[in-house]
């Protein structure tokens, strides 16, 4: 019993030691937690702050970097753009070198410094714009450029050259002309480098900072600071291999000069990229701020230990209560408080919470707030991008700030204005309706062509609402642009229509009018003028079934005898008989030789071959080839039939077969009497007959 009763009271006196340790011994112990995690957060402050300010600079960098291949893409694009139109000069196109020459001076009046050479497709240059002399090195060893922008088709942009001959390196812009699909010549605008240094300059980066653009090979096109990367000068290994392996990044290297740097790099138009960098050093914290803070951590240790051991329990006590309630205002949960004694204490208490209620009301309310604008502007987005118009969004001074997924079918949009894609002729008008519904706060509306990738240029009409504020100012634009070159052609295409069918119609009155006055002037009473009219209005009608029905497409030669010599069933269809070549009628020859064919038929079955029990009608067409010209030759031929002796007395169908056949046609028409029977010859020139477009040659003619 008393074996367990030492090890048992030494146990209880422990126990009751710890418990009465002194408040100082606690309160240093809260103060070594309390501050020691601060200490440690704060070095790790330090190091985030180093880490957050080296990668504000990368991003700095990289935001320099964007915005110098902005600057340089517009200013290459603007050289592009340039050559582009000089290629499609129609002097140039016809030859014509000295307007040409002309217009070429006038427009690099506005690019000093620029010189324009004219090849041909072999590479020899013929025109140098201004005139150099013929042993210029910028004229020699022209065929290789030359033959590389043939080959691709395409205008592309050249990397520096910076020979010794040379007066200056340079750069060019070598640009295809192709007439009627075959290569005619080569332009190459030839570029200072000049202006792309001043683009360097105009960047307003830190002094300590470099910049700096290259070709596809490497080469310096322009650097600040200039040396050691004068113009053609290689750039260093390291950045040469990153730009070929990512298109753009940053990398840590050593510059041309053996400087230790960090370089952000983009691409630009025509294959050449764009740098921008800092020394290393630059970068970051040193390591002095870390010691500074670690002796500013132990002063403030030592600190927060000594007041511990001055602070009472109770002070204490009440210092953790407020402390675990103000990490509750931060986290947003409810803070529950209970008197303490300490009016102070009491009253803080009440603030903070309140203070945790507002701000997680508040916090809830932004939550709310920023998915509600999320939400909105997913919709918007969806909604715009759905939409077969161009949705855009622009600022009172008319630079768009917005525009929807469509934007890729105009490629030369870019991010500020309508300039690069409105054809020439058409930006005065736009710019002057624009300013007309800007100043006076009201709709926007233009039809005007704009470049659509794949398409050219094409009809769009562009619609604009205005926000304005309560002063009736422009706050923003709204608007949308909409492809209506279809529309453009249909309401053409209509305008043809119309007019086509009005001609058709007067020539369908016309000839009506001519079947009346022939009618009138041979009919013996009215029924007998009422029934050949109709009949002939009939035959009339029949033609004009099959253009119709073939939308004027031209009717099959086939087509247009089975319709006008319809035989009855009796047995005379079978002594009539056609052949030759597949012909597609035009309409003035559908409508003409159906008047003659729907003749010849009436006058067969009533006094010709068909009248009898023993006649027969051979209808044969062809193509002549053997002449100067193509000939369409058509012959109607009656034998059998009861015996003609004389001509008959003159009426219609001699004027139609003798008279307007060949008026109509441009031919010559034999109507022939003979003992066998009639015959009727027509022959015209082919063209006279054939569909535009669609007919055979004399040659597939006859053998079809």
């Amino acid at each position: 019993m008393k074996a367990f009763t030492f090890p048992k009271a030494l146990a209880e006196k422990t126990s009751a030691m710890a418990k009465s340790r002194s408040l100082s011994w606690r309160l240093g112990a809260l103060t070594l937690i309390i501050v020691l995690p601060l200490v440690v957060f704060a070095l790790m402050m330090v190091g985030w702050i180093a880490y957050s300010d080296r990668e504000a600079t990368r991003k700095a960098l990289v935001d320099d970097a964007h915005g110098l291949a902005d600057d340089v893409t517009r200013e290459i694009n603007a050289h592009f753009l340039l050559s582009a139109a000089l290629s499609r000069s129609s002097f140039l196109r016809r030859g014509d070198l000295t307007g040409f020459a002309e217009q070429v001076r006038d427009i690099l009046a506005g690019a000093p410094g620029v010189t324009l050479i004219v090849s041909t497709a072999d590479g020899d240059p013929i025109l140098s714009i201004p005139s150099l002399p013929s042993d210029s090195p910028l004229l020699r060893d022209r065929a290789a450029l030359v033959g590389q922008a043939i080959g691709s088709g395409s205008a592309f942009l050249s990397d520096v050259s910076a020979d010794s001959a040379l007066p200056e390196a340079h750069a060019s812009i070598e640009t295809p002309v192709v007439v009627d699909g075959k290569p005619l010549y080569e332009i190459a605008m030839i570029l200072p480098l000049e202006p792309f240094r001043r683009l360097l300059q105009s960047q307003n980066l830190p002094e300590s900072w470099l910049s700096g653009i290259v070709d596809r090979q490497g080469a310096f096109v322009a650097r600040l600071p200039s040396e050691p990367g004068t113009p053609g000068t290689l750039a260093s290994r390291e950045f040469r291999d990153a730009t070929r392996r990512l298109p753009e990044s940053t990398i840590a290297h050593t510059s041309v000069s053996g400087q230790k740097i960090v370089s952000a790099y983009a691409p630009v138009a025509g294959g050449w990229t764009v740098g921008v960098a800092a020394a290393a050093s630059e970068l970051g914290l040193g390591p002095g701020a870390f010691l500074l803070t670690s002796i500013l951590a132990a002063i403030a240790l030592t600190g927060s230990l000594l007041l511990s051991y001055l602070s009472s329990r109770a002070l204490a006590q009440k210092m953790r209560e407020l402390e675990s309630k103000t990490e509750n205002v931060f986290t947003g949960e409810p803070i529950a408080t209970a008197p303490t004694g300490v009016r102070e204490f009491d009253s803080l208490g009440d603030a903070l919470a309140r203070a945790s209620e507002l701000l997680s009301l508040r916090a809830e309310r932004q939550r709310r707030a920023e998915q509600e604008l999320r939400t909105s502007e997913e919709h918007f987005r969806l909604l715009a991008d759905s939409l077969p118009q161009l949705v855009w969004t622009a600022r009172p001074d008319g630079r768009i700030d917005y525009t929807s997924a469509r934007r890729e079918k105009y490629g030369a949009i870019g991010r500020t204005d309508w300039e690069g894609i409105i054809h020439p002729d058409d930006r005065r008008a736009t710019a002057e309706a624009w300013l007309r519904a800007s100043e006076a706060g009201v709709p926007y509306e233009m039809e005007h062509r704009l470049f659509a990738i794949g398409k050219g240029y094409a009809w769009h009409l562009s619609r604009a609402s205005p926000l304005l504020d309560e002063r009736g100012a422009v706050v923003r634009w709204y608007g949308t642009t909409t492809d209506i070159d279809d529309q453009k052609q249909r309401e053409e295409n209509i305008k043809d229509l119309l007019a086509e069918v009005n001609h058709r119609s007067r020539n369908l009155l016309a000839v009506a009018q001519a079947i009346a006055r022939c009618g009138v002037s041979t009919a013996t009473t009215i029924h007998e003028f009422e029934r050949r009219y109709s009949d002939r209005l009939l035959g009339l009608a029949a033609s004009q079934d099959l253009l119709t029905d073939r939308n004027w497409r031209g009717v099959p030669i086939e087509a247009l005898v089975r319709a006008q010599v319809a035989l009855p069933p009796d047995g005379r269809e079978k002594r009539f008989a056609s052949d030759g070549p597949m012909i597609l009628l035009c309409p003035n020859a559908t409508q003409t030789l159906g008047l003659a064919l729907h003749e010849l038929s009436n006058n067969a079955l009533k006094h010709g071959a068909l009248s009898n029990d023993d006649g027969d009608v051979s209808l044969v067409w062809r193509i002549d080839d053997s002449g100067a010209e193509p000939k369409f030759e058509i012959t109607w031929r009656e034998r059998g039939g009861p015996q003609v002796n004389k001509r008959p007395v003159s009426g219609f169908g001699a004027v139609v077969l003798e008279r307007l056949t060949a008026a109509g046609l441009n031919a010559t028409s034999t109507l022939s009497f003979d003992v066998e029977g009639l015959t009727w010859r027509l022959v015209a020139p082919l063209h006279e007959i054939v569909k535009s477009g669609t007919g055979e040659s004399g040659s597939q003619a006859l053998s079809g």
